[in-house]
């Protein structure tokens, strides 16, 4: 191994103790990773030249010179998020921690066109110069969209939801200053929840939202198909010969455990039926025990394949309290002479995911993943 491969490791191991860490002193870095104070000091200062550390501050001392506090900057590389729905868009910037550091909603209906392209373009645009940071802190844009998308073309092979089937990232590319991607929004959701939870393992994660949406997520990553997103608890089939759902099938639990399904049963707005619920309206009661029950038989379902923690979260999940949990898990093992012994599902409340950080993500992983974190 030659001096220089010998420095860049030394760069990449001080950088990714101080970013899991926070903030250090150089003795603390020494120690920990083994090395010579010089040569530590050295590293400090060449990730302080690229912006990636600042030193700032002292911490307490019990008697002798205080030592100098190393800190991540966590704004050092930021990546941009889009979140595309039918009728109106979201975008965020998160930074190197996945924290979002700013968002802005916009009315602005899909098409699958050049007219829609430069708009939205310009929106992330002019959304970054509002940032008041660097160009060359931007990692990427990652566009979550309703849509299966091909892991090879990055394209929209199914996207019926939005009648985007074929949209492609250099559509978009064309009219922005920065990389992006397209990420199927289920999966972009179950990224940013990831981010959020202490410590998940084996997960199935269940988006809640006006469209259901399911993704895997296997040894702390969201789990990729090989053709098709994993995950796709959405169109399973709940009951042959069922409600339509947009797929093309039938009896889909899309058709029964969506946010749209609950508000087209209810015949009212989320807020008001919940509002409604927790006042004891008894219609609303049935309707959420109906809701419950196919949630329930779907649930457990996918566990006869994942047998994993199950993670809910969107729209519906934002309403609903560790009682509706408890109703949940009992429904999903009512049934069940094979898992009631031992305690399965467990079924856990996201406390939040949003699919246009997760998209964003994307770009922060991948800068990450070259120090080895």
């Amino acid at each position: 191994m030659n001096l220089s491969n010998v420095k860049n490791i030394n760069l990449e191991r001080v950088y990714r103790l101080i970013y899991l860490s926070r903030s250090l002193s150089r003795p603390e870095i020494a120690e920990r990773l083994g090395l010579s104070l010089p040569t530590v000091a050295r590293c400090v200062s060449e990730l302080s030249a690229a912006g990636l550390i600042a030193t700032d501050g002292f911490f307490q001392s019990s008697g002798g010179r205080k030592a100098a506090i190393v800190s991540c900057v966590p704004d050092a590389r930021i990546a941009l998020g889009a979140e595309i729905r039918k009728r109106r868009a979201r975008l965020c910037a998160v930074d190197l921690y996945g924290n979002v550091l700013a968002e802005r909603k916009l009315e602005l209906p899909f098409r699958a066109d050049d007219d829609y392209c430069v708009r939205l373009g310009s929106e992330i645009a002019n959304f970054f110069i509002g940032l008041n940071l660097p160009r060359d802190r931007v990692l990427g844009v990652g566009v979550s969209i309703q849509g299966s998308v091909d892991r090879t073309t990055g394209r929209v092979t199914f996207g019926a939801v939005l009648n985007a089937d074929g949209f492609s990232p250099e559509q978009l590319a064309r009219h922005l200053p920065f990389p992006c991607v397209l990420r199927h929004d289920s999966e972009a959701s179950a990224l940013s929840a990831l981010w959020r939870e202490s410590a998940p393992g084996d997960t199935l994660y269940v988006m809640l939202d006006r469209n259901l949406g399911g993704a895997v997520i296997l040894n702390g990553a969201v789990h990729g198909g090989a053709h098709l997103p994993s995950g796709l608890i959405e169109h399973m089939t709940l009951i042959p010969g069922g409600r339509p759902c947009y797929c093309g099938k039938c009896g889909c639990v899309e058709s029964y455990c969506s946010a749209g399904a609950l508000e087209m049963d209810a015949g009212m707005p989320l807020a008001e039926f919940f509002q409604r619920l927790r006042g004891g309206d008894a219609r609303c009661a049935e309707v959420w025990m109906d809701y419950l029950s196919h949630l329930s038989a779907a649930i457990y379902s996918a566990q006869m394949i994942l047998d994993a923690e199950v993670l809910l979260g969107g729209e519906v999940a934002r309403y609903m309290k560790e009682e509706d949990v408890a109703a949940l898990t009992e429904l999903a093992l009512r049934d069940s002479g094979i898992a009631r012994d031992t305690g399965l599902p467990l079924i856990r409340l996201s406390q939040r995911s949003d699919s246009a950080a997760g998209a964003a993500l994307h770009y922060i992983e991948e800068y990450l993943a070259q120090y080895g974190i």
